[in-house]
Order: structure tokens, then sequence, then C-alpha cells
């Protein structure tokens, strides 16, 4: 249901986006909840600032819906016309608060997550390509976000989530582009979606019928492995130089001390646990 969403915000990518749409807000209140799912794809299909709004306020319980179905947002004392944004003076009567259920919270957030796609803040757009579950039917709103893409880092998520689901391609040139492109990451997630062309069935036969594919994947899966055992090599000298040089400071207050008074005298040890909070402190 999401990547549905998700396509239909192709809109964005034309010179104006389409107006919000007066019937689907009104089905935001329906008691068919299939007809409410359907509004909140044809609310994301706006794909403009109205849209964010919209959904925004109904995850936050902000939306309400007058007899003849139109729609306003309620909050901090203050009334707006969902439509167009405008505030309104005077509340309308019989005002009725537009409920939410976990179905309808889980899609909003999937469609608000490519709602941010192609917002002006950078660290929005890197929260809503992280967000973003790999599927197919993605694939060309994840091609308009990377055409207006500037920033490396979300390029760089972008064309992981895009590489994803063309591991389930039939064009077997797709599948191994794909598999060049996610073979530099170092998401875990990433080597389970390779290792699933490296399956066999139960005569241990390999399900994936390319052999330049399974050696491909292969490949990648090895390369994936030695960079993230790498870095697991990494944080452990880390953590061993640390912990080394904590036991020697602690050796070299004792052998001092030591060696100047002629008896044990476990004084540096409080200097050392001060140290230790502070630089707990510090680090929280």
């Amino acid at each position: 249901m999401v990547a549905v969403c998700l396509g239909l915000l192709l809109t964005l990518a034309g010179p104006a986006a389409a107006a919000l749409d007066a019937a689907a807000l009104a089905k935001l209140a329906s008691e068919d909840a299939n007809e409410r799912m359907e509004a909140i794809d044809a609310i994301a299909a706006g794909g403009d600032e109205a849209a964010m709004r919209v959904l925004t306020a109904l995850q936050d319980g902000l939306l309400r819906v007058t007899p003849k179905g139109q729609v306003f947002i309620k909050q901090r004392g203050s009334l707006l016309d969902a439509l167009t944004g405008a505030a309104v003076e005077t509340e309308p009567e019989d005002l009725a608060k537009i409920s939410i259920n976990n179905r309808m919270r889980s899609q909003a957030e999937g469609v608000m997550a490519g709602l941010r796609i192609f917002s002006t803040d950078p660290k929005q757009r890197l929260e809503a390509a992280r967000a973003i579950e790999p599927d197919e039917k993605m694939l060309a709103t994840l091609d308009k976000a990377l055409a207006r893409e500037s920033v490396a880092e979300i390029r760089d998520v972008l064309e992981v989530v895009r590489a994803a689901p063309q591991l389930r391609s039939g064009d077997t040139g797709a599948r191994l582009a794909a598999i060049a492109r996610l073979a530099g990451s170092r998401d875990p997630k990433i080597k389970t979606l390779l290792l699933a062309l490296l399956e066999t069935d139960a005569q241990s036969r390999p399900l994936e019928p390319d052999a330049r594919v399974r050696e491909a994947a292969a490949d990648a899966v090895r390369a994936i492995d030695r960079r993230l055992m790498g870095y697991d090599f990494a944080q452990r000298l880390f953590a061993g130089v640390s912990l080394g040089s904590i036991l020697m400071l602690a050796a070299l207050g004792l052998a001092i001390t030591y060696g100047l008074l002629g008896v044990i005298n476990m004084a540096n040890g409080e200097m050392l646990m001060i140290g230790a909070y502070a630089a707990y402190a510090t680090q929280s």
C-alpha cells in the first residue's frame, strides 16, 4: 500500500502540484475503511504542502468535519479550512472529530515519508529516504527524486533503496547492475537481500537460474562481509586501546605512589573514578 501511495507522488515532478480534492477530504470521515484509505492516497497525490498539512493534522487528531462534509483543522484555539489553509473566524456548528486507526496511521506515515523526499530541508529528505521500504512500484518516484537530489549522502541512500527491488527484476542486466550497486553497502539488510539470490531448493538446486547473477551476488556478499569485518576489527581495536590506556594509568599511579611512599596507597583510584564519571557525563 505504501508503494502505491508513493507512486502517486510523481505529480511532484510536474510544473505545478495538483490541488487538494474536497471530495477526498470529505471521505476521510467516511464509515467505510476502504474509502478512507483511498482518500489518503488521493490527498497524497496532491504532493504539496497542503497535503502534508492535512495528513499531519490527521495523525495528530486535529481534523474536524461538518455534516455537509467540509473539513477543518482545529489547533491551539484556531480553525483553518483544510482545503485552502485559510483561517476561519466563526466555528461551524456540529463539528465532529475525524478519528484515525492504526491502519490509517501507518498508511499516512508512509505517504508522508514519500512527500518528504521532495522537501526543501535536506535533513527531512535524508530521514524520508531512510524510512522508505524498497519496492518495484517506487522506482519511478525514486528516479524523480534522484534527478532532483544534489546532496551526495541522500543520493547514496536513494540509490541503494532503488537498487534493492531490482534484485527481483526479470531482466538479468538489471539484477547485475543492482548487485554491483549494493555491493558497496554496509547495511546488513542488504546482505540479507543478496543472500536470497544464493538460496537453493530441497534438492540443493539454486533458485536463481542465472549463474552470472549467483556469482555476482556471492562476490557482493563476500565484499560486504570483508567491509563489516574491517569495521568490527576497528571497533574492537579502539575499545582495547581505550581499556588498555585506563589500566595503564591505574598501574602508573600505583607504581608512582608505591615508589615514593613505600606503601600501597589507593588514593589515585579516587581521581581515576572522578575522571571516569566526568568522561561518562561528557559523552552522555
